[in-house]
């Protein structure tokens, strides 16, 4: 069995240069009972998220998040803290969707409803004082 040595690549580079890997690991000891789940978030972060010209002018654009939370860290801190209530609200969309479609159908339409919504970037501008 392997095990990770805690330390950090800071070589930055392009991921088909020298491979770089993620790993993530978490000792469990000895398990005599089902415990809860271990959360992980992986995630990444542009900003702008994108820049298009309008006219003669370009304008870059921000993620509607960047609205409410300044940092990644405290996106990142809301994202793991808010795990009970996405979970919650997941379990009650599958419910309303295998009870209001044809259960030959309502996994297709949950996996296509969440694929949407998970590929739907909302955008702001950014003025130069960050607001």
């Amino acid at each position: 069995m392997g095990a990770l040595n805690n330390t950090v690549d800071t070589n930055f580079r392009a991921i088909n240069d020298n491979w770089s890997c993620f790993a993530l690991e978490r000792v469990s000891g000895n398990i005599t009972m089902p415990a809860g789940p271990v959360v992980f978030a992986v995630g990444m972060s542009t900003d702008p998220a994108i820049s298009f010209s309008a006219g003669r002018t370009a304008q870059s654009r921000s993620l509607f998040y960047r609205t409410k939370y300044s940092t990644d860290t405290d996106v990142i801190s809301f994202f793991l803290n808010d795990y009970d209530s996405v979970v919650s609200f997941e379990n009650n969309f599958d419910s309303v969707a295998t009870t209001q479609i044809s259960t030959t159908y309502a996994d297709l339409a949950v996996l296509a409803a969440r694929q949407v919504a998970f590929h739907i970037e909302i955008t702001v501008s950014i003025d130069s004082d960050g607001n």
